[in-house]
């Protein structure tokens, strides 16, 4: 029979700790396997690695809010080439660029954001 398997949180349990996810809401996994998760509830993008038990904050991880060092409530990433992330920023009317080399370097969008496919 076909199965599925965790590969990125905890089975049923819910948290912020690196090894807990709180409503995942995108995957975006990279040609060298990497997950990226937008971790919703939690306010953050993890990079997780394939077999790691714990992932990485790579964007967020300080609360929901409108700074730059926050996300606001979230439901869409892309990551490109380059490994910058972009988030669709629902309650912030924005959309964000994490830079692969400086996290903290964000730049807003003049629009209300909609699902980047």
């Amino acid at each position: 029979s076909n199965a599925g398997t965790t590969v990125a949180g905890s089975s049923g349990s819910a948290g912020s700790s690196r090894s807990q996810l709180r409503y995942p809401s995108t995957v975006f996994v990279s040609p060298n396997q990497d997950m990226y998760i937008l971790d919703t509830n939690n306010y953050r993008v993890l990079k997780w690695q394939l077999g790691e038990p714990l992932g990485y904050i790579v964007a967020g991880g300080n609360g929901n809010g409108a700074a730059f060092t926050q996300i606001g409530a979230s439901y869409a990433l892309f990551v490109d080439s380059n490994y910058s992330i972009y988030i669709s920023e629902q309650t912030n009317h924005r959309v964000t660029k994490w830079s692969s080399r400086n996290i903290s370097a964000v730049f807003p969008a003049p629009f209300p954001p909609t699902t980047l496919h």
